[in-house]
């Protein structure tokens, strides 16, 4: 059973500045489908005509992350933001509407050390539990995803399922088949003996031109 790849054009394809344009770069690349972190420096209607004139799927975004002067990685997890978090969710469901995608990752954001863990987990929870209600009301699926502490010090989310995968190799987050620690040909066959059905996001930095570093897939046995 064939492994399906998605672009993930915050990282690849940065050779081309604007993201609206990493989208004809991921088809005429081979892509079929792709996903990126925060749009929302774009308006969702240029998104939307890009998407559609490279003819590519949108498979995934993320809710806004928050305050960046406070260093904030979303919002699900920290008291007394709720209502910024209930506005950020907003804004991410107007985005997957018009990109036709239907899941959206949301940030748990950062543990503060003025906040209990009680706190958090309690905040965690009721968010949560309203994004799945406001998700259903538009036929989207909400993720969540644990961050390691060494790249994301002090993220909230350390415990996980899986409902999404992205690779990238470690420790430089280089493409798969770079030196690092994570044998990803045993891997990626891993998942396919598994029978995993869903996209593999491609989240990494490419070493030097995204294109020419795409040679991984065929090396590996696979297409796009």
């Amino acid at each position: 059973m064939p492994i399906k790849l998605a672009a993930n054009i915050s990282y690849l394809f940065q050779e081309k500045p604007r993201l609206s344009d990493r989208y004809q770069a991921a088809r005429d690349s081979g892509f079929k489908a792709v996903e990126c972190g925060l749009p929302y420096d774009y308006p969702a209607e240029e998104l939307f005509l890009a998407k559609n004139k490279a003819g590519v799927q949108h498979i995934l975004i993320n809710t806004p992350s928050g305050d960046q002067n406070r260093q904030e990685l979303g919002l699900a997890a920290l008291p007394a933001h709720e209502n910024e978090f209930k506005d950020s969710l907003e804004v991410a469901i107007k985005y997957a509407k018009a990109l036709d995608c239907k899941r959206i990752h949301i940030y748990a954001g950062k543990s503060m050390n003025i906040i209990t863990d009680n706190a958090m987990e309690t905040t965690y929870y009721d968010n949560l539990t309203m994004a799945a209600e406001r998700l259903k009301q538009e036929n989207l699926i909400g993720l969540i995803q644990p961050m390691n502490t060494v790249s994301v010090p002090r993220y909230y989310m350390s415990n996980f399922d899986d409902g999404h995968v992205q690779i990238a190799q470690v420790p430089d987050r280089h493409e798969p088949d770079t030196p690092g620690e994570i044998d990803f040909r045993y891997i990626l066959n891993l998942f396919d003996e598994l029978g995993y059905l869903g996209w593999i996001g491609l989240e990494y930095t490419p070493k030097g031109h995204t294109v020419s570093g795409l040679k991984w897939i065929k090396d590996f046995g696979y297409s796009l």
